[in-house]
């Protein structure tokens, strides 16, 4: 499975304070999604299982459940995606550069395959 990687840290992009600032709580926010996101995903999959287990489980209300997480998840995921987007703009050229950079970084590797 992939391993989700390890942003640079403020430091490393050369951030002032408050850059850092902001670098930080987009970081905390998208960890924080990707927890909800799989406590949701885990609390489904109990109540899949339990109800999968009735003879007259509704497999169309269980689908309809997970695709309302997976897009809750996406919808929300856009918002960080766009706050990301407004912070690299408001970043100097080197400061993009390093973030470029360290995308650049996560991609490669999956482009032989």
């Amino acid at each position: 499975m992939f391993a989700t990687p390890t942003p640079p840290t403020a430091s490393e992009l050369g951030l002032d304070a408050t850059q850092a600032a902001q670098w930080q709580t987009i970081q905390a926010d998208a960890q924080a999604l990707r927890q909800d996101t799989l406590m949701h995903i885990k609390l489904e999959l109990a109540q899949t299982r339990e109800a999968l287990a009735e003879p007259n489980a509704d497999l169309r209300a269980l689908g309809q459940d997970y695709q309302a997480i997976a897009l809750t998840a996406l919808m929300e995921q856009r918002q960080l995606r766009e706050r990301r987007l407004a912070f690299y703009a408001s970043l100097d050229p080197q400061q993009q550069a390093k973030v470029r950079e360290f995308i650049a970084e996560q991609v490669i590797p999956y482009e032989r395959d």
